[in-house]
């Protein structure tokens, strides 16, 4: 008689739902200047956890942004190092440069015109939808009855009996 071991798809742990309350002292700066923005007009850049930047990239990115004339929120930390995923799976941004050209740097003007695409232009409007269809489904997952919290429960449960 062989054991099976049981597994779980369990997550995003991560905060899902944002508050409505935009007059609390609690919120962050960058959430409290981003109430003042128009809807879908604010960019937000992240790398993720598997990319990391030279200083010379961060410079060239941050020129771009500057000069795209928009305006955004861009996550800046020091990435994991590690494997990087390839492809654009989930169809929520736009690529910059093939990963195959990894080492080469992208250059501001790059950067500017990926900026403008996503901002503005008809594939920039479908992505920004496909984000919030996303982000709706990932929140329909997490609530009551959703799939990762019954994951979840089921997790606990197994754990506690």
């Amino acid at each position: 008689m062989s054991k099976t071991k049981k597994q779980w798809a369990i997550g995003p742990f991560n905060p899902v739902a944002i508050s409505d309350d935009k007059k609390s002292n609690q919120r962050h700066k960058s959430l409290k200047w981003l109430d003042k923005q128009a809807p879908n007009s604010v960019i937000f850049v992240s790398f993720g956890t598997t990319t990391s930047l030279s200083d010379e990239q961060i410079k060239a990115l941050a020129i771009a942004l500057e000069k795209s004339e928009q305006k955004f929120i861009w996550v800046l930390r020091d990435a994991d190092k590690g494997d990087v995923f390839e492809g654009e799976v989930l169809k929520v941004g736009v690529v910059v440069k093939d990963w195959a050209r990894q080492g080469e740097l992208v250059t501001s003007l790059t950067v500017e015109e990926a900026v403008k695409r996503l901002m503005a232009s008809k594939e920039g409007d479908d992505i920004r939808k496909r984000a919030a269809e996303l982000g709706v489904a990932v929140r329909q997952s997490v609530a009551e009855g959703g799939v990762s919290r019954m994951e979840l429960d089921s997790f606990i449960a197994h754990i506690t009996r």
